[in-house]
């Protein structure tokens, strides 16, 4: 069992699923800052409420007081200077160019804005954080990027291979917050005895829905709401079934009727196919921000990399046709 575990962690493949991963999230957050700097909100969100800021930081507890505030004297110059350096660090890390440094500084100042202004710290911003430290912690500089560019000549790198965990730990997150998700919902409209009317009532909410959805009041189209409802509740629950699906498609010689269901009928791509479904109808039907896009952003670690080459290469032939 000790071997086992070892060999599980000292797995390696090729870096383009983690790449890939570093990429989509660094373009999303890119897009996220720039709506900020776009309505002019930077001061607003990161600045002491003596400069104009929404949060009181300068009168905390001493030991409370975020260290950009401790270190330099507190100006709307500081202020900017913090959100470029994200901007920046953002850049260099999506680019590939000293990717292990320029993904801790995006950390680190990422972070301070989280410290500064709480309130406007959402529960994707941390998700993504912890996948960037992930991500720091990975090669996945080794592909995509400037650096393999540099070394290899090549954008998608030499083909060496790193280390499979970091990927691994991300899909263990992302089963953890979906379960969590799920179970964390227990008002009586997410359950039978509640009619399944969860759904309904939220894009009935006029500051999240994208439009007016009383039409689904019909008695046509409200059952697809109790649906989506219990699909989707139903969906997160059942979650953990991936990890069970990855170790049956690591282990697909051994008997047993239950994997050779998983591997014929590839429940983890069932799985997959469903979360996009999920996330793509809530980004056209509900104002959540950058969620929808984030979440989509981490997808290729469901993936091995020999799956993402592999399509890339058909792509890549249909297209030469």
């Amino acid at each position: 069992m000790i071997r086992r575990w070892v060999q599980l962690w000292d797995e390696k493949e090729d870096p383009i699923a983690l790449a890939c991963v570093r990429v989509l999230l660094c373009l999303v957050l890119l897009y996220d800052l720039g709506a900020v700097a776009w309505h002019g909100l930077p001061i607003l969100l990161w600045a002491p409420a003596e400069l104009g800021g929404v949060h009181d930081v300068l009168s905390r507890a001493p030991e409370k007081i975020p260290w950009l505030y401790r270190l330099f004297e507190p100006t709307t110059s500081i202020v900017w200077g913090l959100y470029y350096t994200v901007v920046a660090s953002l850049i260099c890390f999506g680019a590939g160019l000293f990717t292990r440094f320029s993904g801790l500084v995006l950390l680190l100042s990422y972070a301070q804005m989280a410290i500064i202004n709480d309130q406007a710290d959402r529960g994707i911003d941390r998700m993504l954080r912890i996948m960037i430290l992930l991500l720091v912690c990975s090669d996945s500089g080794r592909a995509l990027s400037v650096s393999a560019k540099w070394k290899t000549g090549r954008w998608f790198g030499d083909g060496t291979r790193v280390p499979s965990w970091p990927r691994y730990l991300m899909i263990l997150q992302l089963v953890v917050m979906y379960w969590c998700a799920g179970v964390e919902k227990f008002a009586v409209t997410w359950f039978p005895w509640g009619g399944y009317s969860a759904l309904y009532y939220i894009l009935q909410d006029p500051i999240f829905a994208v439009t007016d959805f009383s039409f689904l009041a019909s008695p046509w189209l409200y059952p697809l709401t109790q649906l989506g409802t219990a699909g989707s509740h139903l969906w997160e629950w059942t979650c953990p079934v991936l990890l069970l699906a990855y170790y049956y498609r690591s282990t697909p010689s051994h008997p047993g009727r239950l994997r050779h269901f998983f591997l014929k009928w590839d429940v983890r791509l069932c799985y997959v196919l469903v979360g996009v479904t999920f996330h793509v109808l809530l980004a056209s039907t509900l104002h959540l921000g950058i969620f929808p896009a984030a979440m989509l952003a981490l997808y290729p670690a469901f993936f091995h990399p020999q799956e993402i080459l592999g399509l890339m290469r058909k792509w890549r032939h249909t297209s030469e046709m």
